[in-house]
């Protein structure tokens, strides 16, 4: 296991700002896998998910910081209706098809 928590990303540059990662316990999550603090650049996650679940609420969070410094400001009810699905549909689509994810990612001119 101490394997998997030193890959964990630590941060992540999202539309050129870094935000922190930080795996809480989840006793200071308050019920929830995951938060974005978009003011502090911040996103907690809770410790000890399974990896895909994990990687899941990570993504989760980076789309809610995505929506926030672009300006798209949703009711709360309404952004986790879009956020929810699409985190998890947009996982699984780069885990069913890892050659497509490393197209995905290569540099372009």
């Amino acid at each position: 296991m101490a394997a998997r928590k030193e890959a964990r990303p630590q941060s992540v540059r999202i539309l050129g700002k870094t935000h922190s990662i930080n795996y809480k316990s989840a006793e200071q999550m308050d019920d929830a896998y995951g938060l974005c603090h978009n003011g502090l650049q911040r996103i907690d996650i809770m410790e000890d998910l399974p990896q895909g679940e994990e990687a899941d609420v990570v993504l989760h969070e980076i789309l809610h910081a995505i929506l926030f410094q672009m300006a798209v400001l949703l009711p709360p009810e309404i952004e986790e209706q879009f956020v929810r699905p699409a985190a998890s549909g947009l996982y699984a689509v780069l885990q069913d098809n890892p050659q497509f994810a490393k197209w995905l990612i290569q540099p372009r001119q």
